[in-house]
């Protein structure tokens, strides 16, 4: 059952459409041939919604030109401007496309102000009322939609002094603008949590979900862990995180972020999308993330133990539990798939030591996980995913076994399908790293870059991976520019954040270090900072 939402003007989001896939181009808006050109591969990709960078209002004013050029050729997509810090900019956007985004954490507030730290609220909200109302005028008469976009990693000194960096904070960072909107009698809104911590994002969207639901607000929700980084690992991040939510129902549209172009983006949010069927719509209410669950030892699982890996050659790739170990017939185990109706009592799970279940269909894994998970007492629990559909074996084994992961449901996993051993094994691993329930490699997470970005930060990334994946107990950041970037990587290690044309500036535990300096040379330096932890 997915959640019930309004349609927002002429997106096509929201209410009864489909999830809608959206993307964001790399260049500067100025930059209009270029733009154009981006623009023209996510569309001939299968993108729906196009975001491009405005931090300017020359930037913001040129996308009258990007969005006539695009018609010239018969590309009809709604444009999203995306702006921070520079309500004008947004102001001059919403004449020219049919979205705007804005970040709460810059629109009014000031970053870095004791002043409007220490702001009494409702003066705060005046401030904030008086800033955004002339937006809303311009909105409202250009029947233009807004997206209110909250990152874990922007937001404002103010919100900070009152919540800290929590899913709470960035709660109430969105409610106080949707409240001034409703007040202002506007409704075309779309909402946005995202973190490239995906149980902050999970648990922060889930929150705000049952915020709004208090408040009669039924805004659409857009979806996405941003700086999940490239390759294997920021898909499997993604999956995640959206999947986790898209198996509750929730989300009316994604974006997957990836540092790598972003026609890439498209084929994975369609493949993602795909993998859920929905029947029907309600008014959700939402659980939230309490932790890992308490489970008793059994053997190497459950207790303190860390989620294993399942496989049949435990030697040859790792893995920590035989085949044998937990196989149907193993009559201290209890078998249960997710294809067969559930027969547990209280009476007969005492006959056994733990609990096996085989989950066939990624969309509907958490429902069934967590319903096996009320009934088996404190039985150790071993995840199975047996992929029996078409579709990517990696984006639907992260759905299935990363949701449950995602809530601390889970002692040890297994994946079973026609790909290797060893394929599988390193895929478990790696969903068992991107939902952060076990690190065994260094964890490196980048922005997917924007116009903001004026560096080659793809290729950055790809040398950070090079030079470093193989460590342990680590965690690097590559972020395109300070917008997010410093607040994203506050729990990084050590961050490569964008400075000037060509050069980044170096963070060692979220405080600067120095820069700004030539990337060739922060790599070495990089090198040293690292070797010189205690």
């Amino acid at each position: 059952m997915r959640r019930k939402s309004r349609e927002v003007g002429s997106l096509g989001i929201g209410g009864s459409n489909p999830i809608r896939i959206q993307s964001m181009t790399t260049l500067p808006a100025t930059d209009v041939e270029g733009s154009v050109e981006e623009c023209r591969r996510l569309y001939n990709a299968g993108c729906e919604l196009i975001r491009i960078s405005t931090p300017r209002v020359a930037d913001a004013s040129a996308l009258k030109n990007i969005k006539s050029r695009l018609l010239e050729e018969g590309i009809d997509l709604p444009i999203s401007a995306d702006i921070h810090f520079m309500p004008q900019a947004a102001m001059e956007a919403a004449l020219h496309v049919e979205k705007v985004r804005i970040n709460p954490g810059n629109f009014a507030d000031s970053r870095c102000s004791e002043k409007v730290t220490d702001e009494e609220p409702e003066k705060a909200l005046q401030r904030i009322r008086k800033k955004f109302s002339p937006l809303i005028d311009i909105l409202k008469r250009r029947k233009t939609a807004l997206r209110i976009g909250v990152n874990h990693g922007s937001l404002s000194e103010r919100i900070l002094s009152r919540f800290g960096n929590t899913p709470l904070g960035m709660v109430e960072s969105a409610m106080e603008y949707l409240r001034i909107a409703h007040e202002l009698d506007f409704q075309d809104i779309v909402v946005s949590m995202k973190s490239s911590n995906p149980r902050v994002m999970v648990q922060s969207v889930r929150m705000l979900v049952n915020a709004m639901n208090k408040e009669g607000f039924d805004c659409p929700l857009h979806l996405g862990v941003t700086e999940a980084g490239e390759g294997e690992d920021g898909r499997i991040r993604s999956a995640v995180g959206i999947g986790a939510l898209l198996a509750d129902g929730v989300g009316d549209t994604i974006r997957v972020s990836l540092a790598e172009p972003p026609e890439n983006e498209i084929p994975v949010a369609r493949e993602l999308v795909d993998i859920f069927e929905y029947r029907d719509y309600e008014k959700k209410v939402c659980g939230e993330i309490k932790g890992k669950r308490k489970s008793r030892e059994f053997k190497n699982i459950g207790g303190n133990n860390p989620v294993r890996i399942a496989g049949e050659n435990v030697g040859a790739f790792g893995a920590e539990i035989p085949i044998e170990f937990s196989a149907d017939g193993d009559s201290e185990i209890l078998t249960l798939r997710d294809d067969e109706p559930i027969s547990v009592s209280k009476l007969n799970i005492a006959e056994y030591k733990a609990v096996r279940t085989i989950l066939t269909k990624p969309d509907k894994s958490i429902s069934f996980v967590r319903k096996v998970s009320s009934l088996i007492l404190d039985l150790p629990l071993i995840l199975t995913y047996e992929h029996k559909r078409r579709g990517d074996i990696e984006l639907c084994s992260s759905v299935a076994l990363g949701a449950p992961l995602i809530e601390g449901i889970g002692d040890a996993i297994e994946i079973r399908g026609e790909s290797s051993d060893e394929v599988r094994h390193e895929l478990a691993i790696s969903i068992l790293q991107n939902s952060l329930t076990r690190i065994s490699r260094a964890e490196i997470i980048a922005c997917p870059s924007c116009g903001r970005t004026l560096f080659n930060l793809p290729e950055v990334v790809q040398e950070v991976k090079k030079r470093f994946s193989h460590l342990k107990n680590v965690k690097i950041a590559v972020m395109g520019c300070i917008v997010n970037g410093p607040g994203e990587m506050a729990d990084a290690d050590f961050g490569l954040v964008g400075g000037g044309k060509g050069t980044v500036n170096l963070y060692r535990d979220g405080k600067f270090v120095e820069g700004p300096m030539l990337i060739e040379k922060a790599y070495d330096r990089l090198e040293s900072l690292i070797n010189s932890r205690e």
